[in-house]
Parts: structure tokens; sequence; C-alpha cells
């Protein structure tokens, strides 16, 4: 599967605008990619597997096992005066671990697991760029990712970041650190076609 997604949305009172690329299959020879581009995140994914869990793993369950892994380039938040440092210490690492956990609890509803008995699926994310929206880029990203390999899903997972601005209009893939402020901001992950709520967060 490949193609290019370009979106323009808007409210009918043309307070929240954004313009967000998808691409899927951006790096052919994987078995599922895809890349994700919006004013506060840019984001490339690439699934691994399914792959037999191998001889070594003799815990037997009756689903297949995911894990999610992220990585955050040194330079993807070149705005903040300790980026130069942030990947230094065991910080950046903490942070990445704890993206990729709620990068995974918003997926895992969308998967079907139970088809891939003693099979292990993984997915890399990278975030190259970084403004405060990383964690709904990364949930699009991967979701088109795994529909680009191929693999049976309940559904997409679509995720949207919007914050109430300074003067109280609506603006989505918001830069900035989150809530800033005082202000708030809201992040939910939907699979639409079965019309579920997979995550959902609020700062502010």
């Amino acid at each position: 599967m490949e193609g290019v997604i370009s979106t323009t949305s808007k409210t009918s009172a043309d307070s929240l605008s954004t313009a967000t690329k998808l691409v899927a299959s951006p790096l052919p020879q994987a078995i599922g990619s895809a890349s994700f581009t919006a004013p506060g995140a840019s984001v490339y994914c690439v699934v691994h597997g399914p792959q037999s869990a191998g001889s070594d793993d003799r815990e037997f369950t009756d689903q297949g096992k995911f894990s999610v892994a992220v990585y955050l380039a040194p330079f993807a938040r070149q705005g903040e005066a300790e980026a130069a440092t942030r990947r230094q210490g065991d910080d950046s690492r903490e942070e990445e671990e704890e993206l990729a956990a709620r990068v995974k609890e918003a997926l895992l509803p969308s998967l079907r697991l139970e088809c891939l008995k003693k099979s292990v699926l993984a997915v890399h994310l990278e975030i190259v760029r970084d403004s405060g929206t990383a964690f709904s880029a990364c949930v699009t990203c991967a979701s088109l990712a795994l529909a680009d390999s191929g693999l049976e899903l309940n559904d997409l997972v679509a995720s949207r970041t919007v914050e109430v601005g300074p003067s109280g209009d609506l603006v989505a893939d918001p830069g900035g650190g989150g809530g800033e402020g005082g202000r708030a901001r809201v992040t939910v992950c939907l699979m639409p076609n079965v019309e579920e709520v997979t995550a959902f967060e609020q700062t502010g």
C-alpha cells in the first residue's frame, strides 16, 4: 500500500486549521512503514514482523506479543535550551520508554493479537521533530504503518491534539511544551469505524 494523504482541517468558524501529511510505504523495503508530518511533529515508523517468537521464548500465550520502541532524535527539539545535552542522560531514555508505553496502550485495541499466536510484532518509531504533539503523531503514524504491513486490524487509530489558544481559538497540533500558561490541551485517540476511544489525555 503506497500513497500520500494531505489534509487541511478547519472548523466552521475557521478557528481550527492545520496541514497534515501522511505517507504510506516511504520505506518500501520495510514490511510496513509510514511517515507523519504536521506543525507539531514529524515522525517515521517501521513495522517488524510478525515473526516467530523463537525457541528461547518458552512462555506460551494464546495471543501474539506486541512491542513499541520510540527513539527521539537529538535534533528533534532544537528550540529547547537543553537540546544539546538531552540525549546524554537517563532522562531521555525514560521519556522514550514512557512515550512508547502510551503509544502501545493506544494501539492495542486495534490489533488482533489472537491471530498472531507464537509471534512477535514490533513497531519502531523515530521522532525527528517534536514541538509538543509527538504522542498523537506517533499513534497515527504507527497505525498507518501497521495497516501498510497488511495486518488484519480491528480499525485504524487516528489521533489529534488540540489546544485552546491565547485568544480562546482552537489550535490543532500546537507547538510548545503543552498546556503552557495554563491553556487546556486535549489529545484523543479514536478508532472511527467502531467508534471507540483508545486513549484520552488532558492538561491545563
